[in-house]
C-alpha cells in the first residue's frame, strides 16, 4: 500500500535500485554456479563481474523499461526485457577482451544472461501483481454481489475490471436484447 501511494518517479527509482541489487545477486550466483560452490569472485576481478549489472540496468533504461511502473504486464514487456538484455553479453565480452580475461570465468557471461532474464521478468511480474488490485482483493465470500446491466462486450469488460478490482462479485447479467 505504501509503494502504491508513492509518486511515479519514486516508484521508478525504487524499481531501478531493486533491479540493480537483484542483478548483483544474479552475477554472484552465476559465478557460484560456474564453480559449483558458493564463492565470491577474486577481489581484483570483482569490478569486472559488477560491470554486468551496470550494463544490464543501462541497456534496460535505454530500451525504456524504466519509463513507468505499471500494474499491467504484457508479453511486449518481456520482449523488451529480452531485447535489452541481448546487448549485455556482447558488450561485457568486449570489455573483457579489452581488459584481458586471465582469471575470469568466461562462462559466467552466459549464465548471468540467463539469470538476469529470469530476475528482470520475475520482478516485473511480481510488481504488476503487487500493484494489481487482486493482491489486495477480498475473499470471494466477502465481496459484494452485483448484477450487471448489459451482457454485450462492455458488460464483459466491466466483469473483467470488477474481478481485477476485487471488491465486487458479478453474479448475473440483465439485458433487454433477446
Amino acid at each position: 500500500a505504501w509503494l502504491q501511494k508513492q509518486e511515479q518517479f519514486t516508484k521508478v527509482v525504487i524499481f531501478l535500485m531493486a533491479d540493480f541489487v537483484l542483478l548483483v545477486i544474479a552475477v554472484l550466483a552465476a559465478y557460484s554456479l560456474r564453480l559449483s560452490s558458493l564463492e565470491l569472485p577474486p577481489f581484483n576481478k570483482l569490478p569486472l563481474y559488477l560491470l554486468a549489472p551496470v550494463l544490464s540496468v543501462t541497456c534496460a533504461a535505454v530500451a525504456g523499461i524504466y519509463r513507468s511502473v505499471s500494474r499491467s504486464y504484457s508479453g511486449q514487456m518481456e520482449t523488451t526485457v529480452l531485447l535489452s538484455q541481448l546487448a549485455v553479453p556482447p558488450l561485457w565480452a568486449l570489455v573483457l577482451l579489452g581488459v584481458g580475461t586471465q582469471g575470469f570465468a568466461r562462462s559466467v557471461v552466459i549464465i548471468y544472461f540467463i539469470l538476469s532474464l529470469l530476475v528482470l521478468v520475475f520482478l516485473r511480474r511480481f510488481v504488476a501483481w503487487l500493484f494489481s488490485d487482486q493482491a489486495l482483493s477480498l475473499p470471494r465470500r466477502e465481496r459484494i454481489p452485483i448484477i450487471i446491466y448489459g451482457a454485450g462486450r462492455e458488460g464483459m469488460i466491466l466483469v473483467e475490471g470488477l474481478n481485477r478490482q476485487g471488491r465486487y462479485l458479478p453474479v448475473a447479467f440483465v439485458d433487454t436484447d433477446y
